[in-house]
This record gives C-alpha cells, sequence and structure tokens, in this order.
C-alpha cells in the first residue's frame, strides 16, 4: 500500500538527522502515521495531545511487515491539527524534545552508580539511627536497621549493598 503523504524532515534528534514519515489510509476511520523511533520519542507528547494512540506494530494493508506508527482518527478537525503540527515541526516551531542516546543513558548509570558506590562507603557499620528534627518534620536516617526498628513515616529512599542498607524515612509532625 501507497503512503497517501510522506515528507523527509531534517531535524536532529539524537545521532539521526533525517526522518521519514508516511501517512497511510488504515481504515475508512483512521489513518496511520509511520516515523523514525526517534521522531516518535521526541514528539510524543504532542501527537498524543493531537489525539493519537501510538502502535508498536500494524500492518499496513498487504506490507510484509508491522511498523511502529500513530493512529489518528481520520475526522476532518482531527486532520486539520495533525497537519498543522506537522507543519509546524517542519518549520522549526514545535522543537523536538531531548531524548537520551543509549550511550548517554549508560553514562548517566554509571555515574549514579559510582555515587552510591562511594555514599555506601560512609555508611557506618553495625545499627545506627541519626534524626534530624524541624519544628514541621522529622527525618530519619536508619543505617542497617530491621524493619521492626524503625519508626513509621514516608519512606524517601532505601539502598542496598553488599551487607550495608540506608533507609530515610520522613514524617510531619505538625
Amino acid at each position: 500500500m501507497e503512503p497517501y503523504w510522506k515528507h523527509h524532515y531534517k531535524i536532529l534528534i539524537g545521532n539521526r538527522e533525517e526522518h521519514l514519515l508516511r501517512l497511510y489510509n488504515f481504515s475508512s476511520r483512521q489513518v496511520f502515521l509511520t516515523c523514525t523511533p526517534e521522531f516518535y520519542k521526541a514528539f510524543e507528547e504532542v501527537l498524543t495531545m493531537a489525539g493519537g494512540e501510538f502502535q508498536e506494530g500494524l500492518k499496513v494493508g498487504n506490507m510484509d511487515k508491522s511498523d511502529p506508527g500513530w493512529l489518528f482518527t481520520s475526522e476532518p478537525k482531527t486532520q486539520e491539527i495533525l497537519g498543522q503540527i506537522l507543519k509546524d515541526i517542519h518549520l522549526g516551531k514545535i522543537p523536538p524534545k531531548k531524548i537520551s542516546s543509549p550511550t548517554e543513558e549508560r553514562e548517566n548509570c554509571d555515574k549514579i552508580f559510582g555515587f552510591l558506590s562511594k555514599a555506601f562507603e560512609l555508611v557506618p557499620e553495625g545499627k545506627k539511627t541519626v534524626t534530624f528534627q524541624s519544628p514541621h518534620m522529622e527525618v530519619n536516617y536508619y543505617f542497617n536497621m530491621d524493619e521492626e526498628d524503625r519508626k513509621k513515616g514516608e519512606c524517601v529512599l532505601i539502598a542496598e549493598k553488599s551487607r550495608k542498607k540506608i533507609e530515610i524515612w520522613q514524617y510531619s509532625l505538625v
């Protein structure tokens, strides 16, 4: 099946600059927009607000493989909104949302792991509680404590590494 509309967008998103978008008549009531994964991630919010529903993989017509893309109703108002959004994206009026590359995500995870490893070097051996209190709130840091040893409240953080454990709980005094 041939698309009734297609356009090459030149927008740098992640590591890709060219994005082919195609619109197909999916049924008498719906149209299907295919795009690159980067385009999908960068404009997910605006396409959802336009009434689009993302589908992991649909076959259009007699295509051999399924493609990820967006289903929209073929109602004239929806098509007008979608057309304006695609035009505004092309003109740069709607900028792409920054998306993380897998390399960037990996680097961020490595930084978090390094930070947590250093934080655990500060955890004392044995059980210990440190409490900070303000007029309105109490925050308790529990180091290597069992569940029955701590006060109630709202959990802020729990982290464990080897035989060390950090729990931070807070509760309102008001």
